[in-house]
């Protein structure tokens, strides 16, 4: 085992997320941007508003998306083969972009949804779809699925862009204040 420091990589010593994508090449959330890591080198790839990454997902074709702070996005290789951060933020509807934090990025077969404390951004078929859900901020992803929790403590799923009432059997949530949100799957059928 390895311990990279901050001199190593060369950016701030907080990190937000942490993606490996499928050909083994590591995805990082930084305070200065997006760390990517191929085992012997560090790139730094800062957001056009320089503001630190806060989540990452990978879909099935293998696209890294990635959430900051006022800012979404994508990882694409440009003409050279160089990879490039990619924004989506020219296709939020100018009165959606004060958004702040994307505290969490989902990818599914219907495409990503980046999580904030204020909307539900879906970017799905080359559109992005905003729903204003205050208070909803954080979400995982299991069985092709995405599922929230908010501050009132209560699981939702979200199915084509549409929050659902709470989740049928999670109320034990709600009494106990609710709180930060991981699922995982457990079983076939299951989610833990």
């Amino acid at each position: 085992i390895h311990c990279y420091d901050t001199t190593e990589y060369g950016a701030s010593g907080q990190n937000w997320a942490v993606l490996q994508d499928r050909g083994g090449v590591m995805y990082f959330g930084n305070d200065a941007g997006l760390l990517v890591f191929d085992g012997r080198h560090w790139t730094l790839i800062e957001m056009p508003n320089k503001s630190m990454v806060r989540s990452l997902a990978q879909d099935a074709r293998g696209v890294v998306y990635v959430g900051a702070n006022a800012e979404v996005g994508y990882l694409a290789a440009d003409s050279s083969g160089a990879l490039g951060y990619h924004s989506l933020l020219d296709r939020i509807p100018p009165e959606d972009r004060g958004f702040n934090d994307a505290w969490s990025c989902v990818a599914t077969d219907s495409g990503a949804y980046f999580l904030t404390e204020e909307m539900i951004l879906w970017w799905h078929d080359g559109t992005m779809d905003v729903r204003r859900e205050p208070g909803v901020d954080f979400g995982c992803g299991a069985f092709g699925r995405v599922f929230c929790g908010g501050r009132d403590g209560a699981l939702r799923e979200i199915r084509d862009g549409v929050l659902t009432p709470p989740l049928p059997g999670t109320e034990v949530l709600r009494a106990n204040g609710g709180g930060s949100l991981l699922i995982a799957p457990f079983a076939s059928d299951t989610l833990l």
